[in-house]
């Protein structure tokens, strides 16, 4: 994506007369063209427009953003990668994919309001960004961490686990989430050691052993996307009499999650 460049363009008077009376002496068409005399306003002689030649009519662009600024185009990033994020802001950074990464992987960037931080490279540990599990480091996989689909965004990071076969006795392949530092991986958990307002993989009776109460519900976000959180209750009946289940929800001011709670019908 490149910016729309509004380019001030200043007029050329001529003090004598011409036979067209026209006050650009170098071509016949009032355009302001005293460079070339072409004609299309711009000073390359090409009739394109623009000054940089590739037809976009933008003025060359010149690489000024270090990582961590806010970027339209790769062009205009010190490092060359402009890691594009559906929705939020598009910033600088080491890499775009994990290719770009000779020892590792590519963390996505964090593209949080107030806390921007561009993609790095990593070295494929435990928590670091990846698109296979062949730039991890050792028995870590490349596992989905969050996938927020409808903002076109998904997180996969190196894991020490991808099932609860994976795990020790006694233990599920859990997964570890910090929203505010858009990072997470999958781990192995102790079954029942997981508090409420924390998250869980509700897939199948996994999400379920994992949490303390024994139940994973879903939050809806917005209905852009849906977390998984462990909570007192799914469904009415995992409450006492004359209680409900009340879904949990995302607070997007603070970026802190709660789990479902029982509350009086």
């Amino acid at each position: 994506m490149v910016f729309g460049v509004v380019l001030a363009m200043s007029t050329v008077f001529d003090t004598g007369c011409s036979k067209d009376s026209d006050t650009d002496t170098s071509a016949a068409d009032g355009t302001d063209d005293s460079n070339s005399g072409d004609g299309d306003g711009d000073g390359d002689g090409d009739g394109d427009g623009d000054g940089d030649g590739d037809g976009d009519g933008d003025p060359p662009c010149e690489p000024i953003i270090e990582n961590d600024g806010i970027c339209n185009d790769d062009c205009e990033c010190v490092s060359g990668s402009c890691y594009e994020v559906p929705v939020l802001s598009n910033l600088c950074g080491e890499c775009k994919i994990d290719d770009d990464c000779p020892d590792g992987g590519c963390t996505p960037p964090n593209p949080l309001p107030g806390q921007e931080t561009g993609s790095v490279c990593n070295a494929g540990e435990a928590g670091g960004g990846c698109e296979t599990t062949e730039v991890c480091q050792g028995d870590f996989t490349c596992e989905l961490v969050l996938d927020l689909g409808a903002l076109g965004i998904v997180i996969s990071t190196c894991s020490e686990c991808s099932t609860d076969a994976d795990c020790e006795a006694g233990q599920v392949c859990g997964v570890d989430i910090s929203i505010i530092d858009f990072a997470g991986q999958r781990v192995c958990q102790d079954a029942g050691s997981v508090p409420n307002d924390s998250f869980c993989v509700n897939s199948g009776t996994v999400g379920n052993d994992a949490c303390a109460s024994g139940f994973c519900g879903t939050v809806d976000v917005e209905g852009l996307l849906s977390l998984d959180v462990c909570g007192e209750c799914v469904e009415d009946t995992d409450c006492g009499m004359g209680e409900v289940c009340q879904g949990g929800a995302f607070d997007l001011g603070t970026l802190s999650v709660t789990g479902s709670t029982c509350v009086a019908g």
